[in-house]
């Protein structure tokens, strides 16, 4: 039976073409994935009007993109995925590009591209995070992600300053003693194009348009 996924996609001041290059990538290489389009404190109809036309939901709220809030950046994609049917949930960014179906995906509860930042934290580069439902439901429960346990755990590590969305994840899930499996079919840099021609990775991050 194939793998039930659920995707995600922030969305804030990108091109029209950029998300349409990217929603229907996700729509035709990762069906029937169920989805979600999150416009972050923005109104942008003709991103809403898209979305639904691809068959994701959407859904307006405040911009949590910014290195104070990303634990709610996560819990509201983390809320969304709990609700699907899904066993696997992706996080994906307007720029990452399903060029194809994936051929494997992997029996893991976290996994990506791997890299290790200067604090030496490894986590798997935002572009594309995998994530189990296992995992998912694990981190709702913890509270982790919760405001004021965030700030309690996150004490010392200097996460308004250092920590992106990526990087804070990965320490949550550390503490649940989830850690990063890479997974070879996709390939993810940060702001180094990848053009993917021919065909070498399933899912890659970034390509612009």
């Amino acid at each position: 039976m194939p793998t039930a996924t659920a995707v995600a996609v922030n969305v804030f001041q990108q091109a029209y073409l950029q998300v349409d290059n990217c929603l229907t990538r996700i729509r035709r290489n990762l069906a029937p994935a169920s989805g979600i389009v999150i416009v972050n404190g923005m109104i942008r109809p003709d991103i809403t009007r898209l979305a639904r036309e691809l068959d994701f939901q959407v859904f307006e709220g405040e911009n949590y993109g910014t290195n104070s809030q990303w634990n709610l950046w996560w819990l509201r994609m983390l809320n969304f995925f709990s609700g699907s049917r899904a066993n696997v949930c992706f996080k994906l960014d307007p720029d990452t590009m399903v060029d194809a179906p994936p051929k494997v995906i992997p029996n893991a509860d976290y996994f990506g591209e791997i890299y290790t930042n200067h604090l030496g934290i490894s986590f798997v580069q935002g572009g594309v995070t995998g994530l189990s439902i296992t995992s998912v439901k694990s981190l709702l429960k913890s509270n982790l992600l919760e405001t004021t346990v965030c700030e309690e755990w996150t004490n010392g590590v200097r996460m308004k300053e250092d920590l992106m969305d990526d990087q804070l994840l990965a320490l949550a899930l550390s503490k649940l003693g989830i850690v990063a499996t890479k997974w070879n079919e996709c390939k993810c840099k940060w702001r180094e194009p990848l053009l993917n021609d021919p065909i070498c990775h399933a899912i890659v991050h970034p390509r612009y348009y």
